[in-house]
């Protein structure tokens, strides 16, 4: 609310006199000239944001009531009933009004209670208050539950404060004992030891002799003093009402004689707008109605300006606490909002009361959006909890009338009003039902948990709809997981009630800027589980166009992206796994090798061209001409890796990895498709396309290559340096064979004795394979047989020897002039 009062009687006047329009929910501007036509003399202009906004400000501004709600009391019940208190471990209860004799059994029994100590002079003073806890003692009389307590929550609490008796509970915390002492008390009560949602405490002092014990509610610069010692203190009980706040200060005076029984409650909220429920007036609830629907029905239409939430500050007398404290004109407002929402808007706005902060950067900048936080529901919806308390938001300068909201004014000693900045400010934030799911744009994952374990379990698809409608229709940059989203929707389609409703959702998913830009990279066996579910048993009968469609949007938006082509070849390889028709995956492959080879492209790896080759495989006949280009390029590529790579580890790996798999998985491919061919046919003989046997030849003629030649035979330095000067026949021989270039391998004789020392002088030189074998008719000596070899080479080496042994077993014809006519036939249709 704006804090400048002569505003306010300024505002007020021009509202009033635009009231009377509310029914069309339009301003009117007058034109003096006599001269234009009627038509011509009144144009209707659309009541914009800002005003919208002035005219809320100015109703609830104007709504003081002549006296405020109380937020704390003392005044005399009368007599009551004696509660009869038991201390455990006594005889007999507490006799009332308590003489000396039975304030020493109290004692004797109690604990001292924890008090704020008085300074004077100097001379810090422990104030004379002790307790008894709530577990050591008992009321015995049953009528002070039945008819004593719910006497104080409805008369002394509820109808005091303007509170709903309902929505509150009392729960005794503590006995008390106030001695005579010669200095006032200050109560104090610490925040970890209380209930939170304590709001309040309740003093019920009981028949009592004593004299003085004023009592003094101080909050900030508000003071209520409280002298009920006069009034028939012995007969008679009091109560008193203090706030549970830090700010809140409970002083009671010193006592010159006697003892001062106080039985203590906890007045505890059950509800979120406990403060809410003050008396206003309806004409004032029929205005701010009026208003909201002025703004409701502005947003909806789009009405430039409008934004999706209004913040409204409390007023500058309210300052934030540990434990605020709701009173004075900020629980009238607040209950004006409520009750207009719930009498006339509930299904179109919900309110939240939290806080207001700038929005500062690490480094302390601030930045011009503020930070929302701890907002929580008043009217709290138990179908859909997800509202009910949010963390943060971020909100908007615009959507509040008060401009800068952090300077606050506050009236001095000399009644004089000054500015300050308090940057957390309690608001009320008004938030249409419509567009409810902008204030969790902070925190979607929040949001799709809520989806995943609250609405899709508990069946209310309605709102789960709502949810996921906002998630792919809003404009605001948001980041989901849109493929955790589809799993959701794949969850639902079983239920035939929502079926229609879920593949409308999918088709609109499937469109969705997100879904595109997350299609790749599918890492999970979840995602490929639900577009094979989608494929098999969905019913929407053009999902295998959708899909198409999502496959041929992700290879456009970046064709030239290697990346995207090879996560595009595992996609189909997998899928060709899992059963999906033919037909269907030989329409992604066309749409594969269009992007593949258009001009300019890049050229592809050895192994993506190799998974592209193996995945055409499925159908020989349809992408001949392809499987043609792709061999040739993987035969280029293969001659040009063998050139420039000085060792064969990297060709090795491509011909283990890639080629000679690949290579094993077309010839079965043949050998499968050419069974049902020779039926037909009866040709006895399995012919093969000549790109598959070039590069069978390729493959072959290198492994071969490999596996006929000896390896390079290493070299050693300082050989020299490495044996004794005057050394052994042993290390003779093997200096010699260290120093041959021309010799790979040898066996050593060497005697048993001089293992050791041969073992020494061999470990000093790698690379070397070392493999020893006792002799069985000497048992004096061993053979050890060395290679100039590393383990490396020596694996490499068997692989090649492995992969050659593989493909030799493929079964290919021989005869030349059988091939020849293979490849005149008509059999292989083109694909490009």
């Amino acid at each position: 609310m704006s804090s400048d009062e002569e505003d306010f009687s300024d505002v007020s006047t021009d509202f009033d006199d635009i009231s009377t329009d509310y029914e069309e929910y339009y301003t009117t501007d007058y034109e003096d000239d006599d001269d234009e036509d009627d038509d011509d003399m009144l144009t209707p202009q659309p009541v914009p944001f800002r005003e919208c906004l002035r005219m809320l400000d100015t109703a609830l501004s104007a709504s003081n009531p002549p006296v405020l709600p109380r937020w704390c009391a003392s005044e005399q019940i009368g007599i009551i009933d004696d509660p009869m208190l038991l201390i455990h471990g006594h005889q007999r209860y507490l006799s009332i009004p308590m003489n000396t004799r039975e304030a020493r059994r109290f004692i004797r029994k109690s604990e001292p209670f924890d008090m704020k100590i008085d300074i004077v002079d100097g001379i810090s003073f422990v104030p004379t208050v002790c307790q008894i806890p709530v577990n050591s003692f008992s009321i015995l009389n049953p009528q002070w539950t039945t008819k004593v307590e719910p006497y104080l929550k409805q008369t002394c609490v509820a109808q005091t404060l303007q509170l709903d008796p309902n929505q509150i509970e009392l729960k005794l915390s503590n006995l008390l004992l106030l001695e005579p002492c010669q200095f006032p008390r200050q109560f104090t009560w610490a925040k970890d030891k209380q209930n939170p949602s304590t709001i309040a405490k309740l003093f019920i002092s009981l028949p009592s002799i004593y004299n003085g014990g004023k009592e003094t509610i101080t909050y900030y610069k508000e003071k209520h003093v409280f002298d009920l010692s006069e009034k028939d203190s012995n007969k008679s009980s009091f109560y008193t009402i203090v706030p549970m706040s830090n700010e809140c200060k409970h002083e009671i005076d010193f006592i010159s004689s006697g003892y001062k029984l106080v039985l203590v409650y906890d007045i505890i909220s059950l509800s979120s707008n406990i403060f809410y429920n003050v008396d206003i007036n309806e004409t004032i609830m029929i205005r701010v109605g009026r208003i909201l629907e002025t703004y409701i029905r502005k947003l909806e239409n789009d009405y430039q300006g409008y934004l999706s939430k209004i913040i409204l500050p409390f007023s500058d007398t309210f300052i934030m606490g540990n434990n605020p404290l709701l009173h004075g004109n900020d629980r009238v407002i607040g209950t004006i909002l409520r009750r207009t929402i719930e009498q006339y808007h509930s299904d179109k706005f919900l309110l939240y009361q939290g806080i207001i902060q700038p929005n500062r950067s690490n480094d302390g900048t601030v930045h011009a959006c503020r930070l929302l936080t701890d907002l929580n529901l008043i009217v709290p919806n138990k179908t859909n909890t997800l509202f009910n308390h949010i963390d943060l938001c971020l909100g908007n300068c615009n959507e509040t009338y008060s401009g800068n909201i952090f300077l606050r004014k506050t009236r001095t000693d000399q009644g004089n009003f000054v500015s300050f900045e308090q940057f957390t400010v309690p608001i009320w934030c008004i938030v249409p039902v419509n567009h409810k799911y902008n204030i969790l744009i902070d925190n979607i994952p929040r949001v799709l948990t809520h989806l995943e374990h609250n609405l899709i379990p508990h069946h209310h698809y309605t709102e789960a709809f709502l949810l996921i409608d906002w998630l792919l229709t809003t404009t605001k940059k948001i980041n989901f997981n849109t493929k955790s989203l589809l799993h959701q929707l794949v969850r639902l389609l079983p239920n035939k009630t929502i079926t229609d409703k879920v593949i409308v959702i999918i088709r609109q998913l499937f469109e969705h800027k997100k879904f595109l830009e997350q299609f790749f990279p599918m890492i999970l066996k979840q995602e490929y589980d639900d577009i094979v579910y989608l494929l098999k048993y969905s019913k929407d009968t053009n999902i295998q166009l959708y899909i198409h469609q999502v496959f041929q949007n992700v290879l456009k938006r970046k064709s030239r992206d290697k990346d995207k082509i090879r996560l595009a070849i595992k996609f189909i390889g997998i899928l060709s796994t899992r059963n999906i028709d033919l037909s269907f995956l030989l329409v992604l492959i066309h749409e594969l090798l269009s992007n593949i080879f258009k001009p300019n492209n890049p050229m592809l790896s050895i192994n993506d061209l190799a998974n592209l080759l193996a995945l055409l495989s499925i159908s020989i006949d349809s992408f001949q001409p392809s499987c043609q280009i792709i061999s040739q390029q993987i035969i280029r590529q293969i001659k040009i890796t063998t050139t420039t790579t000085m060792t064969s580890s990297t060709t090795t790996h491509l011909l283990r990895a890639v080629l000679v798999p690949t290579l094993i998985q077309i010839h079965r491919q043949f050998i499968d498709a050419n069974q049902m061919f020779q039926k037909r046919k009866r040709t006895p003989v399995t012919n093969f396309p000549p790109w598959f046997l070039s590069l069978y030849q390729t493959c072959l003629s290198l492994l071969n290559a490999y596996c006929n030649s000896s390896p390079p035979i290493p070299t050693y330095d300082n050989i020299s340096d490495n044996f004794q000067t005057h050394y052994c026949s042993i290390c003779e021989e093997l200096f010699t064979f260290l120093q041959n270039t021309n010799i790979f391998e040898k066996t050593f004789l060497i005697p048993k004795d001089k293992i050791y020392h041969f073992n020494k002088i061999v470990n000093k030189f790698t690379p070397l394979i070392i493999n020893v074998k006792p002799m069985t008719s000497d048992n004096e000596n061993h053979q050890i047989y060395i290679m100039k070899m590393s383990t490396d080479d020596e694996e490499i080496w068997r692989e090649n020897n492995l992969l050659r042994s593989l493909l030799t077993h493929i079964q290919l014809s021989n005869d030349t002039e059988d091939q020849s006519d293979m490849t005149r036939s008509k059999r292989f249709k083109s694909s490009l």
